[in-house]
C-alpha cells in the first residue's frame, strides 16, 4: 500500500548574465552542467521552444535521492566558464555571472 508520494531532492536555477560581457541578461544560451550520485547532467536556457511559446528560464535539475551536488558548473553563452561552490540541495538559486550564487533559497519539503 502506498502511504504517500514520494519526493526526490532537486535544485532551481536562474542564470543572470552580464550584459557588459557580452552575455544576455536572462542567460539564454548558457549551459549549465553537474554531477550529483556518480551522474553528469546538463541543461540549458532557452527561449520560446514552439511556435508562439514561452519556455521557463530557470534550470530544474531532478537529483533523485542524491543529497549533495559534488560539482556545478556554468558555460556562459559568451563562452565563460565559471564553477561554482554547490549550494545545499532542495533549493532555488540565483546565479550571478561573475559572482557566484547570489541568493539561495532552500525548501525542505511539500507538505
Amino acid at each position: 500500500m502506498l502511504a504517500g508520494p514520494t519526493w526526490g531532492h532537486w535544485l532551481t536555477l536562474r542564470l543572470i548574465g552580464d550584459p557588459a560581457k557580452r552575455t544576455p541578461r536572462d542567460g539564454v544560451g548558457s549551459t549549465v552542467f553537474r554531477s550529483a550520485g556518480g551522474f553528469r547532467r546538463r541543461a540549458e536556457v532557452a527561449s520560446g521552444r514552439g511556435d508562439l511559446s514561452q519556455s521557463d528560464q530557470r534550470i530544474h535539475f531532478g537529483l533523485g535521492t542524491s543529497n549533495r551536488i559534488e560539482k556545478l558548473e556554468v558555460l556562459w553563452s559568451n563562452g565563460d566558464r565559471e564553477s561554482l561552490i554547490p549550494p545545499t540541495v532542495d533549493a532555488f538559486c540565483l546565479v550571478g555571472q561573475g559572482k557566484g550564487i547570489r541568493r539561495a533559497k532552500t525548501h525542505s519539503g511539500l507538505n
